[in-house]
């Protein structure tokens, strides 16, 4: 089953929301979290499962999970086996990144925003430059043409918050800060 894009997600249906009932309840059972959120047993189980592996949750003997590391508010994105998630981490170190550069290439992005566990490719950073372009986060104010690469400028204005814009393969732009549909391809059939 593909996943639905998020902004056609029950809002109680995400990761997010079993992690916020989480820091509240502090001692849960599954069937407690899936009364706070709309969460499906199966979801609250794998995320329990991820949890607990990561030294996060502890599962007692009576069956209560207790939360035993508690990250902040964002959401830990841990595998079933306690590893942690890193797709997603390139497009967070280019969404900080371009704040600091302000005008940039998508190369410079990629060179800056790279770390040792998360290289980004020139590749990778043009194509999301070109995406927060069409959304409005970015400006291109030399166009590349002949070698020469595209420069672009970051919007201050456009800064929404520190969760990074993402792309969904339904290709629109997602703004997880505003949680809204920022841009949209239209077809044409």
């Amino acid at each position: 089953m593909a996943l639905k894009p998020i902004d056609q997600r029950n809002p109680m249906q995400t990761r997010a929301a079993l992690w916020s009932a989480i820091r509240d309840l502090q001692e849960f059972t599954p069937r407690q979290l899936r009364g706070e959120t709309r969460c499906t047993q199966g979801q609250t189980e794998e995320y329990l499962k991820g949890l607990a592996a990561a030294g996060i949750v502890e599962r007692r003997e009576t069956g209560l999970y207790v939360l035993v590391n508690d990250c902040g508010n964002e959401a830990p994105r841990v595998r079933r086996d306690g590893s942690i998630v890193t797709a997603g981490m390139g497009r967070e170190q280019m969404w900080r990144t371009m704040r600091v550069l302000g005008d940039f290439t998508a190369l410079d992005l990629a060179i800056s925003s790279s770390t040792e566990d998360t290289p980004v490719k020139e590749n990778t950073a043009k194509e999301y430059c070109r995406f927060l372009t069409l959304a409005g986060y970015l400006v291109e104010i030399r166009r590349g043409r002949g070698g020469i690469p595209s420069i672009f400028r970051f919007l201050a204005s456009s800064y929404t918050g520190p969760k990074p814009p993402m792309i969904q393969t339904c290709r629109q732009v997602w703004d997880a800060n505003t949680e809204r549909v920022v841009w949209m391809e239209v077809r044409h059939d």
